[in-house]
């Protein structure tokens, strides 16, 4: 099978060229790899393909309207505050147990 051939047979196959096909697959995998870990830019770029962070960029942007850093902003769920921030003290037991010990009349009484 000639490339032409391929070609065509893959675009009536998929609606894309194989090339825009392959960019969709690694622009694809960019964006689960911004939304679900803290690599940089740079690293995402680099992970999906992509020769240097600049053209990452360029590409992503072509295709999101939006550069890459700013569709990390935007799309990836915003962190919880852990519940002890500081200046608040919140003691809770760890276990039943320690619980019911350190409230029974016996341990305020000393006993």
């Amino acid at each position: 099978m000639s490339r032409s051939h391929f070609s065509r047979a893959f675009k009536k196959a998929t609606g894309h060229s194989p090339r825009d096909w392959f960019q969709l697959a690694r622009l694809t995998r960019a964006k689960e790899l911004l939304e679900q870990t803290d690599f940089s830019i740079t690293q995402v770029g680099m992970e999906c393909g992509f020769a240097d962070q600049p053209h990452f960029t360029k590409i992503f942007s072509r295709k999101f309207g939006m550069p890459p850093g700013k569709w990390r902003a935007k799309e990836k769920p915003q962190r919880k505050r852990p519940p002890n921030t500081p200046g608040v003290i919140k003691r809770t037991p760890t276990c039943a147990a320690t619980a019911r010990k350190s409230h029974s009349p016996a341990a305020s009484a000393g006993v």
